[in-house]
């Protein structure tokens, strides 16, 4: 069982080497929960987005735009099996 300290050293560590990618990659956005992690990215000139934001601006950028989507039945969807 890994204990809360290692979990969270482990966590961190993926932070950083997202952190670090983000600018290696001149990401236009990366996607950070933790409010920590994502002040020390905004300082590092990244834009930050929190993933229940992006999952919002989603949702009303599709509501906002009509017939932009549709839900299929499974029997509508062809499938390269048929």
């Amino acid at each position: 069982m890994i204990s809360a300290l290692k979990f969270y050293a482990w966590t961190l560590r993926g932070v950083k080497q997202s952190i670090t990618l983000a600018k290696k990659l001149n990401a236009d956005m990366l996607i950070l929960d933790g409010k920590i992690p994502r002040e020390i990215a905004t300082a590092l000139g990244l834009r930050v987005v929190g993933s229940l934001a992006l999952i919002h601006n989603c949702i009303e950028k599709r509501d906002s735009e009509p017939n932009t989507h549709r839900d299929y039945k499974e029997d509508e969807v062809k499938t390269d099996m048929d």
